[in-house]
């Protein structure tokens, strides 16, 4: 998560053109939530689709990895909120290749 936490940052330093970050770590329930809201300019949809996005990609890869997800919100007037959702045990690759196998 702290790697996630550190591409996220990086991105709105690069992209974001942003004067105020906030960032809130909690738990809900099983999961680990990682929300970022910064007032920057915003994503547009062509942003997500760039072939060298190499921020956002990695963000999910990392999420998926621990069976976490990103999502991703505008916020208005302006700027980006990010969640970052991930469980506090991430799945075992027993329970990944066979959820329905009881524990031993």
């Amino acid at each position: 998560m702290f790697r996630v936490f550190q591409e996220a940052l990086t991105n709105v330093s690069k992209h974001a053109r942003a004067s105020e970050v906030n960032v809130r770590l909690m738990q809900e329930g099983d999961q680990v939530v990682l929300d970022i809201t910064d007032n920057g300019c915003g994503l547009a949809a062509t942003d997500l689709r760039k072939p060298r996005s190499f921020g956002l990609r990695g963000i999910r890869e990392r999420l998926t990895s621990l069976g976490g997800r990103l999502e991703l919100s505008p916020v208005v007037p302006h700027g980006t909120r990010l969640t970052l959702r991930t469980p506090l045990q991430p799945p075992q690759p027993d329970e990944q290749q066979n959820p329905n196998r009881s524990p031993a």
